[in-house]
């Protein structure tokens, strides 16, 4: 008799490239890798879903040290998936769902620079008034990576205070609870432009840990 048991897992960590974002040029492989602690029972596998249009969920071992890793380049991914846009992966004990990982963002750069948030995750939920901090990696130019010249601009979704232009950190508060969304625009030498932004959800309460 074969028996379906429920993964239950305290904490199922995933990065892309060790980050929680990553944008890469389209020779180069993004490394998505899951850490699972405290899962009873531990899963055989797990499954990498993305919502790249018409890409099957890809199956991994887990290993003796309670990771699993898969390595994808651009030829994995089906020809719908376009260039200088973010993608979500999860990591899921089962095809259907189960326990899932955090989200974490990837892509492929096009001739367009790129400014992104690795720091927090895509989906970050805080406190009125707490303060979460900021970090952007930015690409100015992926035709030239000599020309490292560029301008970057803030929208901080109504932060108590906002990010000074051309600052790739800092920190943000709000006093309001609600959905906030921050955003960043970066423009290169070439007048080349693009635009990331995350969601941080504010409430009243301390969010669970």
């Amino acid at each position: 008799i074969k028996q379906d048991f429920v993964v239950m897992a305290s904490s199922i960590r995933l990065t892309v490239n060790g980050k929680a974002a990553a944008m890469e040029k389209n020779t180069e492989t993004l490394k998505f890798t899951v850490k699972i602690a405290d899962a009873h029972p531990m899963p055989d596998s797990l499954f990498f879903v993305t919502n790249v249009d018409k890409m099957a969920a890809v199956a991994v071992k887990v290993k003796a040290d309670s990771t699993a890793e898969v390595s994808l380049k651009q030829e994995d991914f089906p020809a719908e998936m376009k260039a200088s846009t973010f993608y979500n992966m999860v990591a899921q004990t089962d095809r259907k769902g189960g326990s899932s990982s955090n989200v974490v963002r990837f892509g492929f750069l096009s001739d367009k620079p790129a400014a992104f948030f690795i720091e927090p995750g895509s989906d970050t939920t805080i406190s009125v008034n707490d303060t979460i901090h900021v970090n952007l990696e930015v690409i100015p130019n992926n035709d030239d990576p000599t020309n490292d010249k560029y301008t970057l601009s803030w929208d901080c979704g109504g932060a108590v205070s906002c990010i000074e232009a051309n600052t790739t950190s800092g920190s943000l508060s709000w006093k309001t609870k609600g959905t906030h969304v921050v955003s960043v625009e970066i423009t290169n030498d070439d007048g080349k432009t693009s635009t990331d932004k995350i969601t941080v959800n504010v409430i009243t309460d301390h969010p669970k840990s």
